[in-house]
């Protein structure tokens, strides 16, 4: 299903209310999946992806997976997912992980 996404966070820091209403605003199909290298955490891990349907190869990521995406609201009208994100730190290359919230909204009217 497609869904209008804002992510709550950057870097593992919550944003401000501007910031937030001024945050890129992401429209794709959201997927809750399994994740196939789940398995180097020694236990079961699913990611929530939203993918861009529209190109001609395999679907691609808007933005960072999701892992162990957990839903904390849902209402009519929006669904919120709190997870975190993985991020390779471009001076040093070492991974990091970040806590992120996404606010999802179904995308029918957009």
């Amino acid at each position: 299903m497609r869904f209008q996404l804002k992510a709550l966070h950057r870097n593992g820091v919550v944003l401000t209310p501007e910031e937030v209403a001024d945050a890129p605003r992401h429209i794709g199909n959201l997927v809750v999946e399994d994740w196939p290298q789940g398995g180097m955490f020694a236990r079961h891990i699913r990611q929530a992806r939203l993918l861009d349907m529209t190109v001609s190869q395999a679907p691609r990521d808007i933005i960072p997976p999701l892992f162990d995406p957990q839903l904390v609201r849902m209402t009519d009208s929006l669904m919120t997912l709190h997870g975190y994100q993985i991020h390779v730190d471009d001076e040093t290359g070492a991974m990091r992980h970040y806590a992120q919230v996404w606010v999802l909204r179904l995308a029918t009217d957009v």
